[in-house]
């Protein structure tokens, strides 16, 4: 039988009809992780049910159980749905511990955990056409610009931060990192507002958080809520820190593409494809064949995870813990930190 661990527990290989013994294979298949799904025009929305998923994680993180959660956290916006459900431990003893044992990804990562959570969500069926981007969008204002504008804190001299520009720009000009101009930014800056503006067209360095994620609509100057974020492409030694790239709100596919950009170089690093074999990048068909090498560009541009990593090596830690590909069977649920929780 071949299947989720979960379809093909004891009763179901009874029902085919096999008595004697069995074991589970310990090669994964397939990468099929599971996610809550929302419209992508719907920012706020998609973002709340982000937000609500991660203190689930970061509850259970922080021993916060549905008994305890009123007495640990009786004026936060998260209790009711921990009094509702529990933590992410508690929701997976009700559901899914009588037929898969929790193990691997699905524990937590904490302090004592040395493996890696960088991981790559799959592509899916990218080849076929689905829509252009919009005219006015940020994609197309760029690449008729010539130029991205690339937001950076500190310095424009070469770094990660840095790095992940010029590969967002290599996705858009066909492999040529060059074309982008740097912005120095500081954290006195309204970053919204930059982005909202048009002066930058995307952050690199920035620190997600709750609080640059939901900012009500009525006090940005743009009405759209907070930014949006990058999968986080370098932890800190600092629990608390990581660094994305972040885009407006008011772009969903502006906002997809950076994502997935950053994802493409984890994903080379996990599937052994380099600068020098980019060509094994699969083309993306979804938004027309202006942007069909996204990906192949990015990789030419300035490699997998590990190249960029090691470029910079002279600047960062030496590489381990969080940094490092998590290779699907270790601990990758970590949330960031929630600074609107007031654990007592």
């Amino acid at each position: 039988l071949a299947g989720e661990q979960k379809d093909i527990v004891h009763t179901a290989v009874q029902n085919a009809g096999y008595e004697g013994d069995y074991a589970y294979g310990k090669k994964t298949l397939s990468k099929e992780p599971l996610a809550m799904v929302t419209r992508k025009d719907e920012q706020s929305w998609s973002d709340a049910v982000n937000w609500v998923l991660r203190a689930l994680i970061y509850a259970e993180k922080n021993n916060v159980t549905q008994n305890n959660a009123w007495t640990e956290l009786h004026d936060h916006r998260f209790v009711s749905v921990l009094e509702a459900v529990g933590n992410y431990g508690e929701i997976w003893a009700r559901h899914e511990e009588k037929n898969v044992p929790r193990k691997g990804m699905n524990l937590l990562y904490t302090e004592e955990t040395s493996s890696g959570i960088h991981y790559s969500h799959p592509f899916g069926v990218i080849e076929g056409f689905r829509h252009e981007f919009d005219p006015s969008g940020t994609a197309n204002l760029v690449v008729e610009r010539g130029r991205l504008t690339c937001g950076v804190f500190d310095s424009r001299d070469q770094s990660i931060d840095t790095d992940y520009c010029r590969a967002l720009a290599a996705s858009l000009f066909d492999g040529d990192y060059n074309l982008v101009d740097f912005v120095e930014l500081s954290n006195d800056d309204n970053l919204m507002e930059r982005l909202d503006d048009g002066e930058i067209d995307v952050i690199a360095g920035a620190n997600l958080t709750f609080h640059y994620d939901m900012v009500p609509s009525n006090e940005t100057a743009s009405g759209v809520s907070g930014l949006a974020f990058s999968k986080p492409y370098f932890y800190e030694e600092n629990d608390s820190v990581s660094k994305t790239m972040a885009t407006s709100q008011r772009d969903a596919d502006w906002s997809s593409f950076v994502y997935w950009v950053v994802m493409s170089t984890i994903w080379a690093e996990e599937n052994g494809v380099t600068s020098n074999d980019f060509r094994e990048a699969p083309e993306v068909g979804l938004f027309g064949p202006r942007f069909g090498w996204m990906l192949k560009g990015t990789i030419i541009g300035r490699g997998n995870y590990a190249e960029i990593y090691h470029r910079n090596s002279a600047a960062l830690p030496l590489r381990a813990n969080r940094n490092l590909i998590n290779n699907g069977s270790t601990p990758q649920l970590y949330p960031p930190e929630i600074n609107e929780f007031s654990i007592k």
